[in-house]
């Protein structure tokens, strides 16, 4: 049993290492992918040189002073905002690991153009604000098909050779169903253990409870927390399309608009989710399978 929980504190570990370097690694591509490499840093500093120089020399107080004197107040006034938003240090290493830092500990700042309905630039609430629209929209579809396509496939699984069967393995390539839908059924069409078991007169709920429902239970596992993933992120196109205020228009307005932070903010998530999801994938599988078990045990 000790060398059962060392070699799974040891496992756990390298788990967790690989997950972290992952996330690590795919956020900071991200902060270079969305920065452009810098280029968005010298957009920032042209839009706030300009915005400056408008202050400065729209300023009827400003109108005696000569070119000379209003070009140096531009020049400084800029150099002072550059500091203030650290632009004034290079990208690479410097501002990148410094956005990594930031998105990793989920200090995501404020949006440069977009606004929640309160009228916040919190790259947080943004996020937080839009959130329910999506696992309104998507939780309660991908919820639904979850559950209706176990039971169908249980069903369907009792009546082998029938019409409704064949019917639907005919209309099964243009089926929104997953696969493991079609996988419970055909196991109870092909295993020689299935076979076994109804010989030995078991009834159909234990045969489906031991002989088909545990050996798919890993994939159907995995396309329940796949949904969960797909629920935070949503469906980008249908939310711009059909206007559902989600997270998927907000990650897609961002892109249109070039608006980095929420950009950011939305991956970083995107990534946590992930990285916890195979994590708890790997103890699930586990548990479930006992050749999992076997592999972690060597």
């Amino acid at each position: 049993m000790r060398q059962f929980i060392a070699r799974m504190g040891r496992y756990t570990l390298v788990r967790v290492v690989t997950l972290v370097l992952a996330v690590i690694v795919a956020v900071y591509l991200t902060v270079i992918i969305a920065n452009m490499g810098g280029e968005m840093d010298r957009v920032k500093k042209a839009q706030i040189q300009f915005e400056v120089g408008m202050a400065v020399y729209m300023d009827p107080a400003n109108r005696a002073l000569p070119a000379s004197v209003l070009q140096e107040m531009v020049k400084e006034m800029a150099e002072l905002e550059f500091r203030r938003l650290g632009l004034d240090e290079p990208f690479f290493p410097g501002r990148s690991l410094r956005y990594l830092t930031n998105a990793l500990t989920l200090q995501l700042g404020r949006a440069e153009f977009m606004t929640s309905d309160a009228g916040s630039r919190q790259v947080r609430l943004i996020l937080v604000e839009r959130l329910p629209s999506t696992l309104i929209l998507f939780a309660t579809a991908q919820l639904l098909l979850f559950l209706l396509a176990l039971f169908v496939a249980l069903f369907l699984s009792r009546r082998y050779g029938s019409f409704l069967d064949r019917l639907t393995i005919a209309l099964a390539p243009s089926s929104a169903a997953p696969g493991w839908f079609y996988g419970i059924f055909l196991i109870y069409s092909s295993e020689d253990y299935v076979e076994l078991a109804k010989a030995k007169g078991l009834s159909s709920q234990a045969i489906e409870r031991r002989y088909i429902l545990r050996p798919t239970l890993p994939p159907i596992i995995t396309s329940f927390m796949l949904v969960a993933i797909t629920m935070w992120m949503g469906q980008i196109v249908l939310e711009y399309v059909f206007k559902w205020p989600g997270i998927g228009q907000a990650y897609y307005s961002a892109v249109q608009v070039g608006d980095t932070p929420v950009i950011v903010g939305v991956i970083v998530i995107y990534g946590y989710l992930l990285a916890a999801t195979v994590f708890l994938l790997d103890f699930v599988y586990a548990i479930l399978d006992p050749r999992v078990r076997v592999g972690i045990g060597r």
